[in-house]
């Protein structure tokens, strides 16, 4: 039987997504490994639609089979795809099945996102040879363990880290490098209401403000996620972001917060040799496929 979510189905849904997000073979990238996290985020900040018009699902003798939760952004007119989720028992035609079930159901207009770990071979061929979805790129989810030795960082001469409420300056720069990224640069500064949201911004003696680091925090998970680092470009290579970085491991309080985690484009050596110098390790590697309905 193929349905939308009911009100009824919540505890399910979670526990099935857990379930399924626990191994690699059949995660979703930026689900959630932890339960609360998942329960949390359908609740509270999720899709712009109810769960009842976002989550569609296939049973068979009531229990789900097959699973998709979109995540909608209807100013952006995107969806993140929580899915396909599915048991050992699910083919390809009964995910193709929902699949077409939520094309009926009035996205036209709509980019579909999918980020799927790259060891999820049969979400993967599914997204690829059913949906003909297109490859954009790999992704690496690294983890820093806040109990690991922090090694001494020579901070670049000229310059440090402030917090201000309004820097037109970053502002620019965010624009400039993230550009049709979830977040626009105002949207950094206004986020700032948000207890859990930390901007540093990097000051240069005599170039003023030259780059940012932008992360929210988890109380909860005990987590740190570094959304943006950047840079302006004029000043790129030359270690500044080493100064951000840093500043932000010394800072955290290691008795509140256990991991700071970040995502990388695999194609990013620059960045990615960076994190390996601060010894973060790779957790995930995802693929982002799309396809615009």
């Amino acid at each position: 039987m193929i349905r939308k979510f009911k009100d009824s189905d919540f505890n399910n849904v979670v526990n099935y997504i857990y379930l399924r997000n626990k191994h690699s073979k059949t995660k979703i990238g930026y689900v959630g490994d932890v339960k609360s996290e998942i329960e949390k985020t359908l609740k509270q900040d999720f899709s712009d639609l109810s769960l009842n018009e976002s989550i569609f699902i296939l049973t068979e003798k009531e229990e789900i089979k097959v699973l998709f939760a979109l995540d909608v952004d209807k100013e952006n007119r995107s969806i993140e795809v929580w899915g396909p989720y599915y048991n050992d028992e699910t083919s390809l035609e009964e995910m193709d099945k929902l699949w077409r079930y939520i094309l009926d159901s009035n996205f036209n207009g709509y980019k579909f996102l999918f980020f799927i770990n790259t060891e999820n071979k049969i979400a993967i061929d599914f997204v690829d040879h059913y949906l003909k979805c297109n490859k954009q790129g790999e992704h690496v989810d690294l983890v820093y363990k806040l109990n690991e030795k922090l090694e001494k960082h020579e901070s670049i001469k000229n310059v440090k880290v402030v917090e201000k409420e309004y820097s037109e300056n970053i502002v620019t720069i965010h624009n400039n490098l993230f550009k049709g990224s979830y977040y626009n640069g105002e949207n950094l500064f206004s986020n700032l209401k948000k207890e859990e949201v930390k901007l540093d911004i990097l000051e240069h003696d005599c170039f003023g403000e030259i780059g940012y680091l932008y992360c929210e925090k988890s109380d909860e998970d005990q987590e740190i996620y570094v959304d943006y680092i950047g840079i302006d470009l004029k000043y790129q290579g030359r270690h500044y972001s080493e100064d951000l970085m840093y500043h932000l491991l010394k800072s955290v309080d290691i008795n509140k917060y256990k991991y700071i985690r970040t995502c990388v484009d695999s194609s990013n050596n620059r960045a990615l040799n960076m994190f390996e110098k601060f010894n973060f390790d790779i957790e995930y590697t995802n693929l982002l496929y799309t396809i615009n309905i």
